[in-house]
């Protein structure tokens, strides 16, 4: 099955479905939300599987609704990543830029950048 490009760069009006980054066409990742490396087994036990992606089936690996349009910076921080595992994986960058960067730190000192207390993550789709 060929993936729609058109179709998934229209689903949130051409933005990243994690972060809301305007995207570029030709710049967009098709992601999987449910990776394709996982699909089958994540289809198979229902385990970490969205309520909105409930009614796939385990041939439906590129199926639209699994599709979501994405930048390159989320995509590969994605991995594969399930959305949750995805999450808390965000959630945790500012405890490793405040751990292992030094230009972070630097940047601090000098009052470049201020950290803000961590809200729960939530995704651009999820907006929506």
């Amino acid at each position: 099955m060929k993936i729609n490009r058109e179709i998934v760069y229209q689903k949130f009006c051409g933005k990243c479905a994690y972060c809301g980054h305007k995207l570029k066409f030709e710049e967009m990742h098709v992601d999987h939300i449910i990776p394709k490396s996982t699909f089958a087994f994540h289809m198979e036990t229902r385990h970490k599987v969205p309520i909105f992606l409930s009614h796939l089936t385990i041939l439906d690996v590129n199926h639209v609704d699994n599709l979501f349009p994405s930048c390159q910076v989320c995509n590969l921080k994605k991995l594969n990543y399930s959305l949750e595992d995805f999450r808390q994986e965000v959630g945790e960058l500012i405890n490793i830029l405040e751990t292992k960067s030094q230009t972070y730190k630097l940047a601090k000192r000098y009052n470049f950048v201020k950290t803000k207390k961590v809200k729960p993550i939530k995704f651009y789709f999820e907006n929506e």
